[in-house]
């Protein structure tokens, strides 16, 4: 076992090791460091896959709201998750691409002649990161939705009131409340976290392009203390409650949600499809299928990672194992969120026309009279 450095310790002294002798500490600490370093390898992938994201999930959103394509409830919920793909790339993109500009700095001057991160800068990420944390919620639940909108329609495909939940008005109807409910979030993410100034930043004597005397504040952000406004009560349970509807409620429902339109589309291997309406059906389920298995690959580390950080106390070393792969779950979602145009373009022929037509790759029949349906 390799020395640990006094780096390392100060690095991890406020974890507890009361229990642990010299060996067993070296060891854990050792597990840390590599978890920390992995976590810097997958925050990297993070920010290159996130730039091909971004250009993709720009693109993914031209052609779903192409008037032939967003003719189903599928589409709506496809948009809405694109756009919260969107999102996600874009607050990935700003806060890694500041820290590893900062870095690419460091290699060319002096540290102590690279300013802080500004105000504006500051409060950005601040509203990004919430944001962030939204578009996490509400793709869970547009999957959610549109996984049990499939399951049902599939399951009673005879009665008038399920197959109307085939149109995009219902998923209208559907993208727009959870959307809503959701955003009531959007005030308490971003109250979370507080801006506070820590010191008085001034370039050293040897750094140029700065005029003389110049200072500026440099800020830090801290959780915020809630001690004046509202009780550790009303917190605690406001953190409960946003653990429960948004990782264990949208888990649980869209594992079984999954599991009942795989049992329907084995039921319907056995029926002989004769019509295109039938056929059209069952592709379209797959897709679905297809798409919601990406978000269960996606939300079962979180799960895991939450289950055991609610269970764990605080100041432990699993406590700061897990504290530090929950960057997986951002690595997972950004893939995520980045594999979805790949999955519907190779899946759905009407919607690589139309991508194609975009790109003009593909000419447009001005006498054709055909629609598009995803059902």
């Amino acid at each position: 076992m390799s020395n640990i450095n006094s780096s390392d310790n100060v690095l991890y002294e406020y974890v507890n090791f009361d229990d642990f002798d010299v060996e067993s500490k070296r060891f854990w600490i050792s597990i840390l460091i590599f978890v920390r370093k992995l976590c810097s390898c997958l925050e990297y992938a993070r920010f290159v896959i996130a730039f091909f994201g971004l250009f993709g999930s720009i693109f993914h959103l031209t052609v779903l709201t192409q008037k032939p394509i967003r003719n189903s409830s599928v589409t709506i919920f496809l948009i809405g998750i694109a756009t919260c793909d969107l999102v996600r790339m874009f607050e990935t993109i700003f806060s890694l691409g500041k820290m590893y500009y900062k870095q690419l700095l460091f290699l060319h001057i002096s540290q102590t002649c690279v300013p802080p991160l500004s105000y504006i800068d500051m409060t950005i990420f601040v509203v990004l990161n919430a944001l962030d944390m939204i578009s996490v919620d509400l793709s869970v639940w547009f999957a959610v939705g549109m996984t049990t909108f499939r399951a049902l329609i599939m399951r009673y495909p005879f009665q008038p009131r399920i197959n109307s939940l085939v149109t995009s008005k219902a998923g209208v109807y559907a993208v727009i409340p959870t959307s809503l409910l959701t955003l009531l979030f959007l005030a308490f993410y971003h109250h979370r976290l507080t801006l506070h100034p820590i010191s008085i930043w001034q370039p050293s004597p040897d750094c140029l392009d700065f005029p003389s005397n110049y200072t500026q504040i440099e800020y830090y952000w801290l959780a915020t203390d809630f001690s004046g406004n509202l009780s550790n009560g009303i917190i605690e349970v406001l953190i409960n409650v946003e653990g429960i509807l948004f990782k264990f409620i949208p888990s649980i429902i869209l594992l079984a949600v999954t599991l009942l339109l795989v049992f329907e589309l084995r039921k319907l291997k056995i029926v002989k499809l004769t019509t295109k309406n039938k056929r059209d059906t069952k592709r379209t389920s797959k897709l679905v299928l297809f798409v919601t298995f990406t978000f269960i690959i996606a939300i079962i580390p979180q799960g895991v990672l939450y289950t055991i950080m609610l269970s764990v106390q605080e100041g432990t070393i699993i406590r700061s194992i897990v504290d530090k792969l929950s960057v997986t779950y951002s690595f997972l979602s950004v893939l995520n969120g980045t594999v979805h145009p790949l999955i519907i373009y190779f899946m759905t022929s009407e919607y690589r026309t139309a991508a194609k037509q975009i790109c003009f790759f593909w000419k447009k029949q001005t006498n054709s009279t055909s629609s598009v349906n995803i059902i």
